[in-house]
């Protein structure tokens, strides 16, 4: 059995200034590919830190640390007292949550822009605001290759957060992320690696469930561009095999941004890619820390393995979200929910 680091949770000023450790039960924090991710933790009301002035839910940040290593930071949101069983239920959120309550109230205007450049310039944006400044830096200025015309206007007052995923979830989009140590990272074109790491139904997974879903195909893809009428620049892609099986399957994607047919196809065709087989969405359970949460990160490609009946299971699949649960003895167990598609 792996030996569980000694977890410490912190509570710091929102510049990150820390204030004071504290004593939690039931601690549970986790991540998400390009989301904030969550914490919450639980203290007895009458605990003598577990005060209005120290626990001030809107003011504060959570720091968790694993051993020595700061693994999860955010801010302190909620607080929900309870006289049943005597404790205070505090909840958190990573900071890229901050992002959800920032607005793009001036005009920003950009042509033929890297993604990434205007990724970073709407957080660059928001922070020269005053009072706006989060402490967030650019882990790099790197770029994707992939550029983009973006206009944002004031009366719409556009949330960062919410434009962020939206060239996320754009075709040749990125995955981003706000670290532990407030650095905006930004990956292309995707965030993960291919490791070796196997999870086995009966040796390191306790517990497992997926979903299967094939409502969301394509085995045929048109992207619209510019243009209009005859005129339109159309590119289609096929996936003959994946037709062959599931059918015709047919989807419209609209990029009236886009002039050039060599570029429009290339959309078209990495749509197709990820919509050509059903989706498979596992979950698993690990205790006993092996292997520890920290030998896989969001993004990060593991073979789960699993032969029970119905459930036959020896493939790869990308972690896009995690739980994990310290309980009141110090161990520690986690959730990870996977992605991936079969053709």
């Amino acid at each position: 059995m792996a030996v569980t680091p000694n977890y410490r949770v912190v509570i710091a000023a929102l510049n990150g200034a820390e204030q004071d450790e504290i004593q939690t039960q039931n601690l549970t924090f986790g991540f998400a590919l390009n989301d904030p991710g969550g914490c919450d933790f639980t203290m007895h009301y009458r605990d003598p830190k577990c005060t209005q002035s120290l626990m001030d839910p809107g003011k504060k940040e959570i720091h968790v640390y694993r051993g020595t290593t700061l693994v999860w930071g955010g801010y302190l949101w909620t607080a929900t007292p309870s006289l049943d069983d005597g404790s205070v239920r505090f909840g958190g959120e990573g900071y890229l949550s901050r992002l959800k309550y920032r607005t793009i109230d001036s005009l920003l205007t950009y042509a033929a822009t890297d993604q990434f450049q205007i990724g970073w310039n709407l957080i660059a944006f928001t922070q020269a605001k005053t009072n706006g400044d989060l402490g967030f830096t650019r882990f790099s200025s790197s770029t994707s290759g992939v550029t983009r015309d973006r206009t944002y206007v004031p009366w719409e007052r556009a949330v960062i957060f919410d434009m962020l995923t939206e060239m996320s979830g754009s075709v040749s989009g990125f995955d981003f992320e706000i670290t532990p140590l407030k650095e905006y990272k930004n990956y292309y074109p995707s965030k993960g690696a291919t490791l070796g790491l196997q999870y086995e139904l009966g040796k390191n997974i306790d517990g497992l469930s997926y979903d299967i879903d094939a409502s969301n195909m394509a085995t045929e893809v048109t992207a619209l561009g510019a243009g209009d009428g005859s005129n339109t620049c159309i590119a289609v892609s096929v996936d003959a095999t994946a037709r062959a099986t599931f059918g015709l399957l047919q989807e419209t994607i609209s990029l009236t941004e886009i002039k050039t047919f060599s570029f429009l196809q290339e959309q078209a065709d990495e749509e197709l890619l990820i919509k050509k087989g059903a989706r498979w969405q596992p979950q698993i359970n690990v205790s006993n820390s092996d292997p520890p949460f920290t030998s896989i990160a969001m993004g990060d490609i593991v073979t789960l393995k699993a032969n029970e009946g119905y459930i036959q299971l020896n493939n790869a699949f990308r972690a896009t979200s995690m739980q994990v649960q310290i309980d009141n003895e110090g161990q520690e167990t986690y959730q990870i929910m996977f992605d991936g598609i079969t053709t």
